[in-house]
């Protein structure tokens, strides 16, 4: 499971959003797009996500809907941007009840690849789930949250940051699940020790977690699917 599927994808459209009313949210120029879930939950809110890929560079795709979503009715300005994830970028919008969010990153071909979601917004007196987090250091934070049910699994992704080490987040995760009986499928640093890849098993959840981090400060990218009984 990706990150943003996570992570972490663009959308199709189905019973679980309303259909009245709802905003146009047109896929970028050139792009293949493939449907990701039909029931996710991101961010604690039901979302329908598509995944697309563009020969487009970012700065095409970012172009293309800064030129679509320039403005709101009144003439405010119709849409917020972040790089705080890189390399995702991530454009939002707020229209008629509904957000939408383009996530993206350059792909290997120059082109683009990342997700569209659109999800209702919560109600105002909604509050999130202070139980829908993974296994973490204490005072890690959760920066985005999917929850997918596809046909005999079901799968959680989530991406937090703390302000530990990667080796001590690796130590952690390494020793938690080995507490718990799992199998260890993949333990390995990459990219000259910035980041540590690790995988778990036991006979219903496989784990994959990506970690990386400087001597202060670790990004964590954890996913979790569970396979039914049949």
């Amino acid at each position: 499971m990706r990150l943003l599927r996570t992570t972490a994808a663009l959308l199709l459209l189905g019973a679980s959003l309303a259909v009245h009313g709802m905003p146009d949210f047109p896929a970028p120029p050139r792009s293949q797009v493939s449907s990701v879930s039909k029931d996710m939950v991101m961010n604690g809110i039901a979302s329908e996500v598509r995944q697309f890929h563009s020969k487009w560079n970012t700065e095409k795709i970012h172009k293309f809907y800064a030129d679509e979503w320039k403005y709101l009715d009144g003439g405010k300005p119709g849409f917020t941007e972040s790089e705080a994830m890189l390399p995702w970028r991530l454009i939002t919008r707020v229209e008629d009840g509904y957000l939408m969010n383009v996530q993206y990153q350059p792909a290997d071909d120059g082109g683009t690849w990342g997700y569209l979601s659109i999800s209702r917004l919560p109600a105002k007196d909604a509050r999130p789930d202070p139980d829908d987090r993974p296994p973490a250091m204490g005072r890690s934070h959760v920066m985005s949250s999917v929850r997918t049910e596809d046909v005999g699994q079901s799968g959680r992704s989530y991406v937090l940051r703390n302000d530990y080490s990667l080796a001590s987040n690796v130590d952690f995760y390494r020793g938690y699940y080995e507490r718990r009986g799992y199998a260890v499928q993949a333990d390995r640093a990459v990219k000259r020790g910035h980041v540590h890849t690790l995988a778990f098993k036991n006979r219903l959840r496989e784990v994959t977690i990506v970690i990386t981090g400087t001597p202060r400060e670790s990004q964590v990218v954890f996913n979790e699917v569970e396979h039914g009984l049949f």
